[in-house]
């Protein structure tokens, strides 16, 4: 029977956290707040992602963004970022393969999730 993981601090692959054979999806979150309106006045704002094993779904202050299954990992956030609070949740899926096969491939979130302004 295979445990979700629960990754209580930051980021990296569900193997080094003592799943190496968990097939499924892991739930990261994060609140942060966005002093000002600096970052939202410089125009458009991404997330982008560092490194994902095997696909991630974005929800930013309950405003579903989409999924990203390859590189680039960025999605745009649009309105749902906000000046002040706000609520970010990132779920990775994995492949069935550490499951399946019992092969030890990484999977989660591999790197930092970061905020990108990329201006007008």
């Amino acid at each position: 029977v295979a445990v979700k993981p629960t990754v209580a601090k930051g980021s990296g692959s569900w193997t080094d956290f003592g799943y190496p054979f968990y097939s499924g999806a892991g739930t990261y979150s994060q609140s942060f707040t966005l002093d000002g309106d600096d970052l939202l006045e410089d125009g458009r704002c991404i997330l982008r992602l560092s490194g994902v094993a095997d696909l991630a779904e974005i929800t930013l202050n309950g405003r579903n963004l989409g999924a990203v299954a390859w590189e680039p990992w960025e999605v745009e956030l649009g309105s749902a970022l906000q000046s002040g609070a706000n609520e970010l949740e990132i779920v990775v899926f994995n492949s069935l393969t550490n499951l399946l096969e019992q092969d030890i491939k990484p999977s989660g979130l591999l790197g930092k999730a970061v905020i990108v302004a990329l201006g007008d």
